[in-house]
């Protein structure tokens, strides 16, 4: 009786180390949102605004899919969220638009 009571015990304070050091090694991710739509239609509304000289220049200066990448990852391992297109999303996340847009900005000025 005593090697099950100790054995229970021993499994017990075990589980809520492993929990412990598991949570203080690896902390959780958050998901949040992004909305595409808005950012392209942004995107497309500047580019169609731009004179013909412009355009040449920013189809040679830069790839707007690229630097969309580049600042979607940028901004979740910053923030260390995953982030997910909001169509994909039922509700209840964090929109991270507007972090996604100021990045764009910012590979737009290099």
């Amino acid at each position: 009786m005593k090697n099950i009571i100790f054995s229970f015990f021993a499994g017990l304070i075990g589980s809520i180390l492993f929990f412990i050091l598991h949570t203080s090694f690896y902390p959780k991710q958050n998901l949040g949102s992004v909305n595409l739509a808005q950012i392209y239609g942004e995107h497309i509304q500047n580019y169609g605004q731009m004179s013909a000289a412009s355009r040449k220049e920013a189809e040679s200066k830069a790839y707007f899919a690229r630097d969309l990448e580049a600042a979607l990852l940028s901004v979740s391992k910053r923030k260390n969220v995953g982030l997910l297109v909001s169509g994909a999303v039922i509700g209840g996340l964090d929109d991270y638009t507007g972090d996604v847009k100021e990045e764009l900005k910012a590979l737009d000025a290099r």
